[in-house]
């Protein structure tokens, strides 16, 4: 319990071909208290990583994930390449009270992913009264991708309930050739609710083409 890692790296490497449900880059906080901060994923390729980076707090209580910079990175081929959330697993002790906040995704380069290029989600299965705060993905150029968008931002998945999102800015972003709107925004995608919320979603001179659309909201 309380566990911390602080100040890691992890810069201009090559990560390619890693099968089924592996990660390139994995930060996950667990346990009870759990923190980890300003982690940096910066100028590194990811080819065919299904779930390329994951910064996530998984089967655990008030953990915290701060201060994540995923900067100047190409992504192709992968089915998820930047997931970001909270997430337990079903049949165990619900994971609650954790908080992803202050994160940048910016400069990054996705093309020819399953997508959504980002994919944000307050709480996944068996989740309750979480949160993911404060990120700003910008600069980001988002190219064709082979099943969904660019952004999602999703309350909560699953049974998933009371997570909120808050605090997102989609700011200075080139989001093309997308088969599913090019941002989506829904508290609960499923057919049941969560009362999972979300906030503060902020989209500002980015530019869309050829998209399915543009914008939906559930």
């Amino acid at each position: 319990a309380g566990a911390s890692v602080a100040n890691v790296l992890i810069a201009r490497n090559t990560f390619i071909d890693l099968p089924g449900e592996s990660d390139g880059a994995f930060i996950q906080a667990g346990g009870t208290g759990g923190t980890i901060s300003d982690v940096t994923v910066l100028d590194n390729r990811f080819e065919n990583v299904n779930f390329s980076v994951e910064v996530v707090c998984a089967n655990g209580s008030d953990g915290r994930i701060e201060g994540t910079r995923i900067v100047g990175n190409f992504f192709t081929g992968s089915e998820v390449p930047v997931f970001v959330g909270n997430t337990g697993t079903p049949g165990e002790e619900a994971s609650s009270g954790n908080v992803v906040d202050d994160m940048l995704i910016a400069g990054n380069v996705f093309l020819h992913n399953g997508g959504p290029d980002v994919h944000i989600a307050g709480g996944m299965a068996n989740s309750t009264g979480n949160a993911v705060t404060n990120v700003t993905i910008a600069g980001n150029l988002m190219g064709a991708s082979t099943s969904f968008g660019g952004v999602a931002v999703v309350g909560g998945r699953g049974d998933g309930t009371l997570n909120v999102v808050d605090g997102v800015r989609i700011v200075n972003n080139t989001i093309v050739d997308k088969p599913f709107p090019a941002v989506a925004v829904n508290p609960h995608p499923e057919s049941f609710g969560g009362n999972n919320t979300i906030s503060n979603v902020k989209i500002a001179n980015t530019i869309f083409c050829n998209n399915a659309s543009e914008f939906d909201a559930g």
